[in-house]
């Protein structure tokens, strides 16, 4: 069962509906966290990145088993 983890501007629920409208209709989504991990912004951009940090953690949430739709809006996206 493949696994999605989203960090950053998908944390928005709204944003996330647009997104993936009604893609995720059958899909688990729980909060998660990426030990080993976190995020950074680069000055002058809208979204962050994720990046290995020893000792360091990022928040997210998890996409249980997303459907194809899913997987395709995501990677459009």
């Amino acid at each position: 069962m493949p696994s999605i983890f989203l960090y950053g501007s998908l944390l928005d629920k709204n944003l996330r509906d647009v997104v993936f409208a009604d893609s995720l209709h059958n899909t688990r989504i729980e909060t998660a966290i990426a030990f080993g991990y976190s995020t950074l912004r680069y000055p002058q951009e809208s979204f962050p990145v994720l990046l290995p940090r020893v000792g360091q953690s990022a928040k997210g949430i998890l996409l249980i088993d997303p459907t194809a739709e899913a997987l395709e809006r995501m990677a459009f996206y």
